[in-house]
Order: C-alpha cells, then sequence, then structure tokens
C-alpha cells in the first residue's frame, strides 16, 4: 500500500499528455469508431511549463540570455491568447460537427500551457464550450464514446478549481451523469483514482442543494468500491482527502434537506452520536422510493477496510500529513457511523482506541507547542468508546477487555495532565481547557467512573471551579443557550460529588446566575436559580466549598444597583436564605 501523501483536491491537477498526431476530420458517421480509438490512445499529461526565469547555465557572457527569457515568455502569452481566440471561435460556431468539436476539446490539455491559463482566460475558454458536448458523451446511448469519458471527468475537474463559480456551474447539470458514469459494478470504462478524485472535486464544489445529497452518497459508494478492492495500488492520502471532503460536504448540505435525508444514517451503525440526534428530527413517514435514492451499504466497510490496512503499516512509514488526514476521517466517522462502524470488525475496535491513545499522548507531549485541533478530534473518539462502555456495556465480552482497559488509561492520562497544569499554574488555551472541562463533566455524569488517583481526587474540584470561571466569562450567549449552559447545569448537579472543593462555589453560583439571564426567559432563569438551590442543598453538610468572605462576595454581586430586578431579587433571596443558615455563618 502505498502511504505517500498526495496533493490535497483544493489543488488543481495536472492534465494533458502527449497526443499522436492531429486525427484527419471526417463527417462520415463510421469514423465515430475511428474517433473513439483515438480517445482511447489519448493520455493527460501536462507539458512542461514555460521557465520565465531561465537557468543561469544559459545565460551568456554579454548579459542577452534575460531579454531572450522575457520574449519568450511575451511569445507564450500571445500564443495561448491566439489559441483561446480559436478554441472560442471554433466551440461558438455552428459550422463544425461534434466529431471535430470533441477532437479539439480532449486537446486542450495537451496544447494549453497551464501555467499561463489564469481565471480570466480560463473562464473565457470553457465559457465558450458548450455543455452539450459534454452530455452527449455521457449519456447511456452513446457507449461508443466510453473512452473519452475519463478525459472530459478529468476537464470538468480541471474546470470546477480554475474557473469563477459563473462559469463552472453551468456545468452543474452533468453530475448525475458523471456520478453514474463512474459506478465500478459493470462498467467497461476505464477506471482510476484520479477519476475517483476528480469526481470528488465535482461533488464537493457543486452539491449544495436540496437534493444533491444522493449525489455525495453515491460517490462515497463509487468510490470506496472501488479503492478497498486496490490493495497495494491505492494512494491513501488521495483517498482519504476525498473521504474528508465528501463527509464534510454531509454536514453541509445536511440542514437543506428534509428527514429522508438521514434514514441512511439509521442503516450504517447501531448508535448515532449526539450530534445528528441534537439537531436534527429523523422522519419515519417517507416514501418507499426514497430509501434507494440515498444507498449507503457498503461504503463505511470500505472506507474501514482502507484505514484497517492503514493503520496496520509500521508508523516510520507515515508521513505527519497522512497520519493527520487519516484521523480526521476516523474521527468523522465518529459522527456519521457512530461506535457501531468501529465495532464492525472487532480487530479494528481495539487498534483504533490503542492508536489514539499514544496520539492523545503525542498531543500534549510539548507544553509550548499543544496541537489543541488534533488532541480535540481524539478526544472525541475517547468519548464515543467512553459512551459505548457505560450506556451499552459493548466491549465486554472476551478478548476485548484491552479496550475499557485503554479508555481508563486515556482519561487517567488526560485529567493528570489537566490537573498537573492548575496546580503549576500553566494556563492552557482556551480551546483545550473548554474541551477537557467538557470530558470531565462528561465523565461524573456517568456514575460508573471514579477518580482513584490521589493528587487528581484532591486538586479536581479546584481545576473544574477555576475552568468553569474561564468558560463564563468568554461564553457568548448563543453558547449558553446550546452546549455550554448544559455542561453548567450538569457541573452543578455533580458538584456534590467532587470529593474536594474551593471555597469560590458561592461566587461562582451568582456570576453563573447573572450571566444566564442574557440567554433565558424570566421562567426558565427561575429554573436556574432552583438548581442552584437543589446544589447548594446538596453541600450544605459541608464546609470546603464556602467562606465568610466568599459568602460576602456573592452578596456584592447581588447588592449592585439595578443589576437584578425586584422580582429577581425575590427569586435570590430564597437562595441567600440557604446561606445564611450555614455552619460557618452561625
Amino acid at each position: 500500500m502505498s502511504t505517500e501523501t498526495a496533493e490535497k483536491p483544493e489543488k488543481a491537477p495536472e492534465i494533458g499528455k502527449e497526443a499522436p498526431q492531429k486525427p484527419e476530420t471526417t463527417e462520415t458517421k463510421a469514423n465515430g469508431v475511428k474517433i473513439e480509438k483515438k480517445l482511447e490512445e489519448m493520455s493527460i499529461k501536462a507539458e512542461k511549463s514555460v521557465d520565465p526565469g531561465g537557468s543561469s547555465q544559459n545565460i551568456a557572457e554579454n548579459g542577452e540570455a534575460p531579454k531572450k527569457t522575457k520574449l519568450t515568455e511575451e511569445e507564450a502569452i500571445e500564443k495561448i491568447e491566439k489559441q483561446i481566440d480559436e478554441y472560442v471561435k471554433l466551440f461558438e460556431d455552428p459550422a463544425p460537427t461534434f466529431e471535430e468539436k470533441m477532437q479539439q476539446l480532449v486537446r486542450i490539455p495537451k496544447e494549453v500551457e497551464h501555467c499561463l491559463l489564469i481565471r480570466e482566460r480560463a473562464d473565457r475558454l470553457f465559457k465558450s464550450i458548450p455543455i452539450e458536448l459534454f452530455r452527449r458523451i455521457f449519456e447511456q446511448p452513446n457507449e461508443e464514446y466510453l473512452s473519452a469519458r475519463p478525459i472530459l471527468i478529468h476537464i470538468l475537474g480541471f474546470i470546477v478549481q480554475i474557473t469563477s463559480a459563473p462559469v463552472h456551474r453551468k456545468f452543474k447539470p452533468l453530475l448525475p451523469l458523471v456520478v453514474d458514469s463512474v459506478s465500478p459494478r459493470g462498467n467497461r470504462m476505464p477506471l482510476s483514482s484520479t477519476i475517483y478524485t476528480d469526481t470528488a472535486l465535482m461533488v464537493g464544489m457543486w452539491a449544495d442543494e436540496t437534493g444533491d445529497g444522493k449525489y455525495i452518497y453515491d460517490t462515497l459508494r463509487h468510490m470506496t468500491s472501488y479503492c478497498a478492492a486496490q490493495k497495494n495500488n491505492l494512494d491513501v492520502g488521495e483517498f482519504l482527502l476525498c473521504i474528508r471532503t465528501l463527509i464534510h460536504k454531509i454536514y453541509q448540505v445536511a440542514a437543506m434537506e428534509d428527514g429522508r435525508f438521514f434514514r441512511i444514517f439509521k442503516n450504517i451503525s447501531m448508535s448515532f452520536s449526539a450530534f445528528f440526534e441534537g439537531f436534527f428530527t429523523f422522519s419515519d413517514q417517507f416514501p418507499s422510493s426514497c430509501t434507494t435514492s440515498f444507498d449507503s451499504r457498503g461504503w463505511t466497510v470500505g472506507i474501514l477496510a482502507v484505514i484497517r490496512r492503514l493503520l496496520q503499516e509500521r508508523q516510520n512509514r507515515f508521513t505527519p500529513d497522512l497520519r493527520r488526514i487519516m484521523w480526521e476521517v476516523i474521527s468523522c466517522m465518529t459522527r456519521v457511523g457512530g461506535i457501531g462502524w468501529f465495532n464492525l470488525d472487532k480487530t479494528f475496535a481495539k487498534l483504533a482506541i490503542q492508536m489514539n491513545h499514544v496520539e492523545l499522548q503525542m498531543t500534549l507531549q510539548d507544553i509550548d507547542h499543544l496541537d489543541v485541533g488534533q488532541f480535540c478530534l481524539h478526544l472525541r473518539i475517547l468519548e464515543l468508546y467512553t459512551n459505548a462502555i457505560c450506556d451499552s456495556e459493548m466491549f465486554g465480552e472476551e478478548g476485548q477487555e484491552i479496550i475499557p482497559r485503554t479508555v481508563g488509561d486515556s482519561t487517567r492520562f488526560i485529567l493528570s495532565f489537566w490537573v498537573e497544569a492548575h496546580v503549576q499554574k500553566i494556563k492552557l488555551p482556551t480551546q483545550l481547557s473548554l474541551s477537557i472541562f467538557h470530558f470531565a463533566i462528561f465523565l461524573f455524569v456517568h456514575e460508573e467512573l471514579t477518580l482513584n488517583e490521589d493528587k487528581t481526587r484532591k486538586h479536581f474540584g479546584a481545576c473544574i471551579l477555576e475552568t468553569a470561571f474561564n468558560v463564563l466569562e468568554e461564553a457568548a450567549e448563543s453558547d449558553l443557550r446550546g452546549e455550554v449552559g448544559t455542561l453548567f447545569t450538569d457541573m452543578l448537579e455533580r458538584l456534590s460529588e467532587f470529593e474536594v472543593l474551593v471555597d469560590t462555589v458561592p461566587v461562582f453560583i451568582m456570576k453563573y446566575l447573572d450571566k444566564i439571564r442574557i440567554a433565558e426567559t424570566y421562567e426558565d432563569w427561575k429554573n436556574r436559580v432552583i438548581d442552584c438551590k437543589c446544589c447548594i442543598m446538596d453541600l450544605r453538610g459541608r464546609v470546603d466549598w464556602y467562606s465568610i468572605k466568599t459568602l460576602n462576595e456573592a452578596k456584592e454581586i447581588r447588592d449592585v444597583k439595578g443589576k437584578f430586578t425586584d422580582p429577581e431579587l425575590h427569586e435570590l433571596s430564597h437562595l441567600f436564605a440557604i446561606f445564611d443558615k450555614l455552619p460557618r455563618v452561625n
């Protein structure tokens, strides 16, 4: 298996190969076969671009070489302008036959210098090409042009990258034909990884309207079916980049599709991530035809097969970019496929979580250069496994013991790192602190999980509260309405379970109730006050969570003139009535 990192899809691929002598044109119908044969011989390979600077070996002593190079560049620009004019004249002229125009179209990659094909020139050239020229090649009745399809797919992949939106979107009606043409089942067209890369580029650029989800899933099915069978001939980096592009595209078009679009996720795995369950409704009422419109069978298994082979490679053969993109795809699959995707293969499930543990340690090994983005990615995978172990008792069978043990090791490592940073007063990046804060609350929601390390138990409460203050200070109104607000509610509910606390709890509660008002109605805010009262009632028997000083600070926040309305002060009076009866106060 090749583990070299491919060029990113965002970069325009080189197109064009040496072509045979220009074929003689004919208007007879029989020559359609000749054209087909000549197109079959043609492949795409870019010619060397013009070197505007030349080399030092060619510079003459009299200094005339730079002048000659400048003339060559000017001549090249003049040549490409003339070529574009000729192509535009040909494609806009109704007189030439389809075969004549087709011959010139497939020669564009070879004839035109790509380094000089700036957007303005590209727009002028490709805007003149009629879409019917492509459509006729891809329509099923015209299978005599099968060998021309890979060339045109490559040209279309080039067009979507190099031209402006008004130009390349003219060709979007071709998307269904292109996607159907790359199905590997019973396909007599010569297939290659490049074809699927170009198709993924088109889907990634054009699938942005209601109903386009079908093209994303069809491309995923076709691509994984072909690539999973390539074994050692697959460019894994290029494959993973395309998969990442397509999966991200799923998230982008999700809001435009109705419930039937997400029905496919029910067929992928045993569970769904909270991401989709929290934001989208799955409708059970839809036409039976929709179940076949979005066919997701097989592509998730195909992705797993490729990644499993890659994970079994020696780590020293991984480039950093390849390793990163591989884990990005695995992390994406936590949302698309859930834990069921990992558990399709028991060996893969064990290997993935063990390697995820190693990657977590690597992201946090250098305190001065923390890889926050990569850490959050691996933390998502760890949360998925943790949730599966606690909620569904998955991985409890014989032979799977390594999975719960590795999850425990990863959890201890993260919490120990967090507590150590707090003890040494090391300020962590905000996103990193928020992610670990989220994970810590997530752990305490599961009552089965306990802290065993003495140092972690001793400082965990202080660490939680310090981070909570920072998160509360930076949280926006939208954050408080969403996940961050839920985190604070869960934290207050579990606060009494922390073995050791610090005396800043009253101050935090008042700042929380003050800040949460911007995101809640009055009735909802009253419920938050009740949550805080319940939290304090659970803590009444302890004296480590407050002091006379912090209680006075809480009262100062309450008594700021104009901060709270009279009805709000009335609700807060019930809270402070509990404060006044605490043991240290009396």
